[in-house]
């Protein structure tokens, strides 16, 4: 929704709409991620039997756990999807690509590769892995939201700054 809301107003040149429109999405992703963090924290337990067999009941504390570290990745993964919608709607659509490249490979396979190498990596290399991978795509998908994002000429067409 992101995209359509800031490529309508960016096309009508309204870019103080778009950038207010952006900003209170971040903020109000912010909010729900955290509730939706603190809520699957504390129901991980009950989630976690959706997950496992009856005969299975001894792998429940493993699901619990991964489920909780997992779920404290998804600010940074809704907060990067956002800023890849920015970018599609402004037409840079090389970043979103990018930055999604760096979540897979260039962040958790690595994680994954170097644990693997150094350590005897259980089963919560994936959940912490995904956890790190998301935070760190986070931090460059904000570095390259205020590197490439001019709000006013988000299109960064020379004509209209004359």
């Amino acid at each position: 929704a992101i995209t359509s809301m800031v490529s309508m107003n960016v096309g009508a040149m309204n870019y103080k709409r778009a950038k207010d429109m952006v900003v209170y999405v971040f903020k109000l992703v912010t909010v729900l991620s955290i509730i939706v963090t603190v809520v699957m924290t504390i129901i991980a337990p009950v989630m976690s039997t959706l997950f496992v067999a009856e005969d299975q009941l001894e792998l429940l504390d493993k699901v619990t756990v991964t489920q909780r570290i997992t779920i404290f990745g998804i600010l940074g993964f809704c907060c990067a999807s956002i800023v890849c919608g920015v970018f599609v709607a402004v037409g840079k659509t090389k970043l979103p690509i990018i930055i999604n490249g760096l979540r897979i490979v260039g962040f958790r396979y690595p994680i994954i590769i170097i644990a693997n190498a150094l350590f005897d990596a259980n089963y919560l290399i994936i959940p912490i892995s995904t956890l790190i991978s998301n935070n760190l795509v986070l931090l460059v998908s904000f570095y390259l939201y205020f590197k490439k994002i001019d709000w006013n000429d988000p299109l960064g067409n020379p004509k209209l700054n004359k």
